[in-house]
């Protein structure tokens, strides 16, 4: 059975920035969104490249009917007075809770506020190990790529990405032949 996960913004633009927007099509997941983080997405290339993924089937975007939006616009006002989670995000927790999903976010207050409503929550780190997991990229370019991702979020948990990062290059220097 594949894996469903709901993405909020900060996955895809950092999937984006880094050039692993493929990969992440490729691990297998049945990967979900919602027209909220599509709206958030104000570069039209960035929101174009995420929806040709929408065109070709690999993603679906939900849409609210009348009665769901009632409920999520409660849960938003709610919120609102005990942190400071957008609709976007509120959007993709309501999503994932509601389809038992695993939650995809670089977004330390919705993580947390998530995790206090038992929604499974992992972020772009977690991506990148199942990527490499999946070897749906060599090492190197993946070590490459994460390296990038370190100095363009300062957001990401330094001392987790550094030691995910050091790991890898050790497996790397593993997995080369010894001079003669």
């Amino acid at each position: 059975m594949q894996t469903l996960v709901v993405s909020d913004t900060s996955i895809f633009i950092d999937l984006l920035e880094i050039g692993l927007l493929s990969s992440f099509f490729e691990i297998g997941w049945e990967i979900h969104t919602t027209d909220f983080v599509i709206q958030e997405l104000t570069d039209k290339d960035e929101r174009e490249r995420v929806l040709m993924y929408q065109r070709s089937g690999l993603l679906t975007i939900k849409v609210f009917s009348g009665e769901e939006m009632l409920e999520l616009l409660k849960m938003f006002q709610e919120y609102q007075t005990q942190s400071n989670l957008s609709i976007q995000d509120c959007s993709v927790m309501y999503y994932a809770k509601n389809c038992s999903a695993l939650l995809l976010t670089g977004d330390a207050q919705l993580r947390k506020k998530a995790t206090l409503d038992n929604i499974e929550v992992r972020g772009i780190i977690y991506v990148l190990d199942v990527i490499k997991d999946r070897g749906l990229l060599p090492i190197s370019e993946l070590i490459e790529k994460a390296e990038k991702l370190n100095l363009l979020n300062p957001r990401l948990p330094k001392n987790e990405m550094h030691s995910r990062i050091s790991q890898w290059k050790t497996e790397l220097n593993e997995d080369l032949p010894m001079e003669e």
